[in-house]
């Protein structure tokens, strides 16, 4: 029994046992899991329960988005859910205790419903792993943004899978937000998945109703990524978060733009740009007039003269039915990590290959 405890999956476990059986485990495990978090951390055991729950839950998450409403769960599953939660916590505070691919399955399990958890959990982790800022940068985020050049190429909802990934990442503190804003080719590769989005939409190329509607949420994901950049570097106290800033939004500007040029055809969140539509959601412009008025900095005209030309205003214009509520106005803690040395030593760097394959057999399994 405790062998099946410890390697609970929770959507496999429910594809191969009986109902009766299944109901039997799920009521004996948060006894299990309460007895570790009350008790001195078994790692090993801790390790193998959190990375079976996760990585199961986040391939179940990424296979069935937007194609059903949540299941209901019972009180033993509610209960498994939130100790999972509490000894990944606990673990996060040992070198040895989480790996990437863990984390970034805990990133999509508890995105929507625990982000400041998931904040937390990342700046301990990063903290007593010195190593992980530079995976996460070298290995993780090129393969992100590999997947999104893919775009063009790949179904709606593989393309999706990956924002949905990115903008639950996105949730989880300083160092991966400002990890995405340093990466200049997955700045670029978010916008222009952006675009491939936008066209498709317009073009007829994805007809049907549910693929329209998977190319409105994969908008609105990456609508919610730009917003966490954007109030990260902007409320960040670092003259060099500011410099980013300013590189984020001339990158955007620089890139080609596909989409019709007359301003009487652009329509909010489906034929105008990632810029524009930020501009249309959220007033960049006024934010860059408040934030840096004191400045007097030229690239504040220059970047509020380009978003009054890459978008246009609210009068008479009707934007794209059903994606305005899905566009969230996200707050993200400010609080950058400390960069003093974590507790105990930090495992060995996760070569590149071993990064790869744990995204594909967990979080990003397509």
């Amino acid at each position: 029994m405790m062998a099946a405890v410890l390697r609970f999956a929770p959507w496999q476990s429910k594809a191969q046992l009986t109902p009766a059986s299944y109901k039997s485990l799920t009521a004996v495990i948060p006894k299990v899991l309460y007895k570790k978090v009350s008790e001195k951390l078994d790692i090993p055991s801790a390790r193998t329960f959190v990375a079976g729950y996760v990585q199961d839950t986040a391939s179940h998450s990424l296979r069935n988005l937007g194609t059903n409403p949540p299941e209901t769960q019972s009180s033993d599953e509610i209960a498994i859910r939130n100790l999972n939660l509490q000894l990944a916590k606990l673990l996060a505070e040992h070198a040895d205790g989480l790996d990437i691919s863990m984390l970034i399955d805990l990133a999509i399990v508890y995105g929507e419903t625990n982000p400041e958890s998931l904040w937390d959990i990342f700046a301990e982790a990063f903290l007593n792993n010195p190593t992980f800022p530079k995976i996460f940068e070298d290995e993780v985020i090129p393969v992100l943004t590999a997947r999104l050049a893919e775009a063009q190429s790949q179904p709606v909802s593989t393309s999706r899978r990956t924002t949905h990934t990115i903008s639950q990442l996105a949730k989880c503190g300083y160092t991966t937000v400002n990890s995405f804003a340093k990466n200049t080719q997955l700045v670029k590769s978010i916008a222009q998945c952006y675009q491939v989005a936008a066209n498709n939409f317009l073009n007829g190329a994805q007809a049907e109703k549910d693929a329209q509607n998977t190319w409105l949420r994969l908008k609105a994901d990456i609508i919610d990524i730009f917003h966490a950049i954007i109030e990260t570097l902007t409320q960040s106290q670092q003259p060099q978060d500011h410099e980013l800033f300013f590189d984020v939004l001339f990158t955007l500007t620089e890139l080609p733009s596909t989409s019709s040029p007359g301003k009487e055809s652009k329509v909010p969140f489906v034929s105008q740009s990632l810029l524009g539509d930020y501009q249309y959601a959220y007033d960049l412009s006024g934010l860059l007039q408040s934030r840096f008025a004191s400045l007097d900095d030229p690239r504040v005209d220059l970047l509020v003269a380009t978003l009054s030309d890459a978008s246009i205003t609210t009068n008479g214009i009707k934007a794209a039915k059903g994606l305005t509520p899905l566009v969230q106005n996200r707050s993200v803690k400010q609080t950058p990590i400390s960069s003093d040395k974590g507790k105990g030593k930090a495992r060995a760097e996760t070569p590149a290959v071993e990064v790869c394959s744990s995204l594909n057999q967990s979080s990003m399994t397509f």
